[in-house]
């Protein structure tokens, strides 16, 4: 379930039907903001699928898809909590209904809490396991039996890790970075690895479990490396966003759960879902007969692999493998190193001419593909609207940086 359309959303129901039917040799999407998303279009790209667009306003060319709204929005799911019709007519008959229960309604009587949405989504799934069981007017047969009957080879792809790693979210910009001297910036942070080179071009992809850690791949979509945040290891993106999530939604929760806890006992609804239940129950002792499966790979789900195993190596190291002397020795002379040059770079920020070179240091990240952080973004926002810096913008543009940089 998601409020809105989202790319990420369509991911990770792509995901699924991967791991469930196999990979397809084509498939035919919407052509809204979501499925057309440089992300989308990579992911079909990667996995050797072409992707076919339906015409903008023509509901025609998707009939499956809109019939299969109507066949489930007149079954099972009339009868669950927050149902409000199917049209504006059966909502306000509805509303006047239960207007009028409220005003019968004794103090201390339960009031009806709507479906969450982790409950909606478990509903769908098993209605859909339900549908893929019965006869279909049509095929004669149900889905299912149709989908058992192919008789070609499907291409199944058996590792789920290297399929998540082809299936990540790409930093802002559509992933591509510009590797700087300290390594790769993203949200503010900077990340490095010995296999990073100064001036190269490069794919950089959030690893979900850790907010420290970057999968890195070449130019080719091939993969280069794990760049790191030591600094920020441990904390999942996840973890991130629930911990911040929590705090303004805690009392709604509550809220909620004390209005789920307190639903009648018996009703309408537990009758419906015993009837699921059963059907659920008899759609899955239907077993399919086993059918010819070849395994699926590709380059860039072959690196996906590596960068799984790449994460798994970091995560769990080997034993007996610590720094050498000279190894700790080179790491705390390169901190100091970086010291220093911090230093300096604030000691230069002080004078006119520091500030411009900063300027330009900001302006060839931006000309780079890179987002400035709010406080450097803001820096130069009101830098650029000093009389010093006008000045020194028209030397710039007839001489360049090398009027200002030594």
């Amino acid at each position: 379930m998601t409020e809105t359309p989202r790319t990420e959303a369509n991911a990770m129901l792509m995901r699924g039907a991967l791991l469930e039917w196999g990979k397809p040799v084509t498939c035919k999407t919407d052509n809204g903001s979501d499925y057309v998303s440089n992300r989308m279009k990579q992911t079909f790209i990667s996995l050797s699928i072409e992707q076919t667009l339906c015409t903008p306003f023509h509901p025609q060319e998707k009939p499956h898809i809109e019939r299969v709204f109507r066949t489930f929005s007149h079954d099972w799911l009339e009868m669950m909590p927050g149902y409000v019709g199917h049209n504006v007519a059966e909502r306000k008959g509805i509303e006047a209904r239960k207007s009028f229960a409220n005003r019968l309604m004794n103090k201390g009587d339960i009031i009806e809490a709507k479906l969450s949405p982790q409950d909606l989504q478990t509903f769908c799934d098993q209605w859909l396991e339900i549908y893929h069981h019965r006869e279909h007017g049509a095929l004669g047969c149900s889905p299912f039996v149709k989908a058992t009957s192919w008789n070609g080879v499907i291409d199944r792809v058996s590792d789920e890790r290297a399929l998540d790693m082809l299936l990540a979210s790409p930093a802002g910009n559509n992933g591509r970075r510009k590797i700087a001297k300290k390594g790769i910036k993203v949200d503010g942070i900077w990340y490095i690895s010995p296999e990073l080179n100064v001036g190269d071009w490069v794919y950089v992809y959030y690893d979900e479990s850790d907010i420290g850690r970057l999968v890195v791949y070449n130019d080719d979509h091939a993969f280069l490396c794990i760049a790191q945040a030591p600094d920020f290891t441990g904390v999942s993106r996840k973890e991130l966003a629930s911990a911040a999530k929590r705090k303004q939604t805690q009392q709604m929760q509550l809220a909620h759960k004390a209005a789920r806890e307190a639903r009648s006992k018996y009703n309408i609804r537990d009758l419906a879902e015993e009837v699921m239940n059963h059907e659920l129950t008899q759609a899955r002792n239907v077993a399919a007969f086993p059918q010819r499966e070849v395994e699926f790979t590709s380059s860039t789900l072959e690196a996906g692999r590596e960068a799984h195993d790449a994460l798994s190596s970091i995560d769990s190291p080997s034993q007996g493998s610590p720094l050498t002397e000279a190894e700790v020795r080179f790491l705390e002379e390169d901190i100091v190193r970086i010291q220093k040059e911090e230093r300096a770079k604030q000691c230069e920020d002080e004078t006119e001419e520091g500030r411009f070179i900063r300027w330009i240091e900001l302006h060839e990240k931006m000309e780079a593909g890179e987002e400035l952080d709010e406080l450097n973004g803001q820096w130069k926002a009101r830098y650029e609207t000093s009389s010093d810096f006008k000045g020194r913008k028209m030397m710039f543009d007839d001489w360049g940086k090398a009027a200002f940089v030594k």
